[in-house]
C-alpha cells in the first residue's frame, strides 16, 4: 500500500488581529510544515504564509481532534481584512494509483473550494449531456 504524499502552500495574506493569528497558527501542526511570513519592505505590515509537504493538521482550541485545512480556513476568516484574500493549494498522490489537488480560496465574508477529481466528473457529466456517465481517473 502507498502513502499520501502531498505539497501544500498558502499565498501571503494579512491579518487584522496579529495574536490571534499566531494562536490559530500554533494549532496547525505537520512534518514539514514551514512558516514563510514576512514583514513588508515598509516595516509596517506582515504578511502571513505557510507551506510544506505531507499531511497537515489542526487542533481546534483545546479540542484534542485534530481537524484539517479547512477548519484552519474557518477560523482564519475571521480575521482577513475586508479586501484580503487566504488561498490553499494542494496537490498530491498515492504513487499513481490518483493524481489529486484541490484549493480554498477564503475572505472575510465567503469561502469556495475545488476538488479537481470533482471538477473532472462533472465536466464529463457536463460534456456527456448524461448523468450516469461517469469517467473515473483513479484505479
Amino acid at each position: 500500500m502507498a502513502n499520501y504524499i502531498c505539497a501544500y502552500r498558502t499565498n501571503y495574506f494579512r491579518v487584522t488581529d496579529e495574536n490571534k493569528y499566531a494562536e490559530l497558527f500554533q494549532r496547525l501542526s505537520g512534518e514539514d510544515l514551514v512558516d514563510f511570513s514576512k514583514t513588508t519592505d515598509d516595516g509596517k505590515t506582515i504578511l502571513h504564509g505557510f507551506g510544506g509537504y505531507g499531511g497537515l493538521s489542526y487542533a481546534e482550541g483545546d479540542d484534542d481532534d485534530a481537524g484539517g485545512i479547512d477548519e484552519f480556513m474557518r477560523d482564519l476568516q475571521s480575521i482577513l481584512p475586508d479586501d484580503e484574500a487566504a488561498e490553499y493549494i494542494e496537490g498530491g498522490s498515492e504513487k499513481l494509483r490518483y493524481v489529486t489537488g484541490y484549493a480554498l480560496f477564503v475572505t472575510s465574508e465567503e469561502a469556495h473550494w475545488i476538488d479537481l477529481g470533482s471538477w473532472l466528473r462533472d465536466q464529463a457529466k457536463e460534456y456527456f449531456g448524461k448523468e450516469n456517465r461517469v469517467t473515473e481517473p483513479t484505479y
